[in-house]
């Protein structure tokens, strides 16, 4: 059967059959010349500056989830545990942070702790470093003993590479009617890269303002009491932190009118894993 199969094999057949090795080579060989140029691409591309100022998200802070949380708490446990099994346990990270309002002396020409020069800073008065470990626990002990400042909160995050994660300390007071948010809301978004942690933040602080405004009706002067929301710190950013080291940003009050001195300190840690 198979000799009279040779014998009536038609050269359509032929020529047909020899193509189809010309083009799985020509798949292959294209397969092979993107991942080069994708390889090449990213070898070129020169890593991103350990500082960016980014634009605030336009509505943040809101009290509602974004799309993309609201998606991921639909997700199963089943299919995060299928992940873990498939490509391994995500890696953890611990994001530690203080934010201090500062005394003006702090943050004079000639502050309590010498930082040197700073990796970022920009007209509006705004100035980050990014330090060793060891030197950030000194400058927060530093901090903490200098008369006049205030260590308005401590946030602590537990989250792991590609997890976004928000919190938020404070409380809520009557502003014209309405009720008006006060205190602070952060968002981290990490990425554990090779040699460093990859961390966009998303930093909002505010503080209720008690203004005492006269009027003069009918020649009697009357005294109200006008709470207000004041922003000490609005701010977008994305950080490249070597391991080991954190990050400390200042943001002076230039005019010493809308806000005041604020100072933070990140640390981002990889727990070693439970053996």
């Amino acid at each position: 059967m198979n000799i009279v199969k040779l014998l009536f094999r038609s050269p359509e057949s032929d020529a047909h059959s020899s193509a189809r090795p010309r083009q799985l080579r020509f798949v292959l060989l294209s397969l092979v010349l993107v991942f080069a140029v994708l390889v090449l691409i990213s070898w070129l591309r020169p890593p991103p500056p350990p500082v960016v100022v980014l634009p605030i998200p336009e509505g943040w802070p809101s009290p509602k989830p974004t799309l993309s949380l609201r998606l991921l708490r639909k997700v199963p446990m089943w299919v995060w545990r299928l992940k873990q099994s498939l490509f391994g346990p995500t890696k953890a990270i611990e994001l530690d942070s203080a934010i201090f309002e500062l005394a003006g002396r702090t943050i004079s020409e000639k502050p309590d702790y010498p930082l040197g020069k700073p990796d970022f800073t920009n007209t509006n008065g705004l100035q980050v470093w990014i330090i060793h470990k060891e030197e950030l626990l000194a400058l927060r002990r530093s901090l903490l003993q200098a008369p006049g400042n205030n260590l308005i909160s401590q946030p602590r995050v537990s989250t792991a590479h590609g997890v976004q994660a928000t919190l938020s300390v404070g409380y809520t007071v009557p502003v014209a009617g309405t009720q008006g948010w006060s205190g602070v809301v952060m968002d981290f978004s990490p990425r554990v890269r090779a040699d460093c942690i990859d961390l966009t933040t998303v930093t909002a602080i505010t503080e209720a303002v008690t203004n005492d405004v006269t009027t003069n009706v009918s020649g009697l002067t009357q005294s109200t009491n006008f709470v207000s929301i004041r922003t000490n710190l609005a701010l977008a950013a994305r950080f490249q932190i070597p391991k080991g080291s954190g990050v400390f940003l200042l943001n002076k009050d230039q005019d010493g009118t809308n806000g005041k001195p604020i100072g933070i300190l990140i640390s981002a840690t990889q727990p070693q894993p439970k053996k």
